[in-house]
């Protein structure tokens, strides 16, 4: 597909209309790209192991000077981008297409983190995770009153609260919905801890030690912009 839409674009010779209509008319084949999207990060991770040993990284040199590529494997890599050229209803709707494909491949790329969490996820027994949103954070705190570290999961719809195990496991530790979570950022003592404590079950409080101040200002804005989506909500619902 990349070669033809290559073939079609040079003829368009920076017509935005003809471009715009190469696009539409291969949007079907920009379905590879999800996969492609989805998979970059393990690909540049496996990519980046490799060109840390020797012999590999020898092998890739060789081979990138016997094809006569100036740039590295990696550069090749770049994700691709559909820039509007200008305005017109041929170049808008091509512009509508190229959005709609790339609000699926973000969509399968959530997907992709949800199944991945949930894989390695083990004492859950709660919906899929993909009925609490987006995953917002990722992080790993100390809890209080408990041995090891936490790592910590932020969706739109809850904190998950996990313990990495060593077999790679993900041990389901607690959750906290964010439509019933109540945050205390300052605790005397203790500068780099925040409450965040259930409403319906205050003693349920969990004490996270972030590993810095900026660490902790990250997570308390992040959970103070999910419960007070929830506040406002619920103020609207008693007006109505």
């Amino acid at each position: 597909m990349t070669r033809s839409l290559c073939e079609e674009l040079n003829t368009c010779r920076l017509d935005a209309t003809c471009i715009a209509r190469c696009f539409v008319n291969n949007t079907t084949g920009f379905s590879v790209y999800t996969s492609y999207c989805t998979g970059y990060p393990v690909t540049m991770e496996r990519l980046a192991a490799l060109a840390s040993k020797p012999q590999s990284a020898r092998e890739f040199r060789e081979r990138q000077l016997a094809l006569g590529h100036p740039l590295p494997l990696a550069s090749y890599l770049l994700k691709p981008n559909v820039v509007k050229q200008c305005a017109s209803s041929e170049t808008e709707y091509a512009l509508l297409k190229m959005t709609g494909i790339a609000q699926h491949i973000d969509d399968m790329k959530r997907r992709h983190e949800h199944a991945e969490i949930q894989s390695l996820l083990y004492g859950w027994n709660g919906p899929d995770l993909t009925t609490y949103g987006e995953l917002c954070a990722e992080g790993t705190f100390r809890v209080l009153g408990a041995k090891g570290m936490r790592h910590v999961f932020l969706f739109d719809k809850m904190l998950l609260v996990t313990k990495n195990r060593e077999d790679g496991i993900l041990a389901y530790k607690s959750h906290i919905m964010c439509n019933n979570m109540m945050l205390v950022e300052s605790i005397a003592g203790a500068p780099l801890a925040f409450h965040v404590i259930p409403w319906d079950a205050p003693r349920s409080q969990l004490t996270l030690q972030a590993r810095s101040l900026r660490h902790k200002r990250e997570w308390t804005l992040l959970l103070k912009r999910v419960s007070t989506f929830y506040i406002a909500l619920i103020k609207i619902k008693l007006k109505i």
